[in-house]
């Protein structure tokens, strides 16, 4: 899962890095290969993992909490360490391409669209959760007898942090567009939409009465 939500992180940096870069061929291009990415990042992760598949899970028997834990044959120093290995490359990747998204966009003459801000805004807030993970699970795995007060504090925020990581992106979608937002609250709020329809109704008719006052107002004097 590690492997698939950084490499996510980075496309979302990379589709942001060419729709700056290349305005006009990058939409034509992310739509010719996405399907292609998609599998590549499915395909990835497997060389990497394959002792997991491989090893044969059992359980242990703990006497002082009276319970089991579910453990493997597998090489764990051998997978974290290529993981941590990923994470720090992949995160390095990640932020070379974001700053020169924001280099460029603060170079050019031209004002950036709302919407471009918004990209960056979700680019920049990816980046700031998966470097969080990053220094999080090198903590947890730089200390393994769990001595340090930092690495159990990291331990014990690992599975909530990976929840993050897979959450973040509709999330932020969500906070980021208006359209994405309003369909959100369609389908999941009740009644929202003859809200809407009364808001706007309002809005469309709240500048006439004022126009009207202001023409009365003038008539008299």
């Amino acid at each position: 899962m590690g492997y698939v939500q950084f490499l996510m992180i980075f496309l979302t940096s990379v589709n942001r890095f060419s729709m700056i870069f290349w305005r006009i061929t990058y939409e034509r291009t992310w739509n010719k290969y996405f399907y292609l990415i998609l599998l590549c990042v499915v395909l990835f992760p497997i060389p990497f993992t394959w002792t997991v598949l491989t090893g044969e899970a059992y359980y242990v028997y703990i006497p002082s909490l009276d319970n089991f834990k579910v453990t493997s044959t597998m090489n764990r120093d051998l997978v974290y360490n290529q993981l941590v290995l990923f994470f720090a490359f992949i995160t390095i990747m990640t932020a070379i391409i974001n700053i020169a998204s924001f280099y460029y966009l603060s170079c050019i003459t031209s004002k950036i669209s709302i919407a471009e801000r918004n990209l960056l805004f979700m680019s920049g807030s990816l980046f700031l959760i998966q470097l969080i993970a990053d220094v999080n699970t090198t903590l947890s795995r730089l200390d393994k007898n769990q001595d340090m007060v930092l690495s159990q504090i990291a331990t014990t925020l690992l599975p909530y942090i990976s929840d993050g990581l897979t959450f973040i992106h509709p999330w932020l979608l969500l906070l980021c567009s208006s359209r994405a937002r309003t369909r959100f609250l369609k389908m999941y709020i009740p009644g929202y939409s003859k809200l809407e329809k009364r808001t706007n109704s309002i809005s469309i008719f709240l500048p006439t009465t004022t126009s009207r006052k202001s023409l009365q107002s003038r008539n008299l004097f």
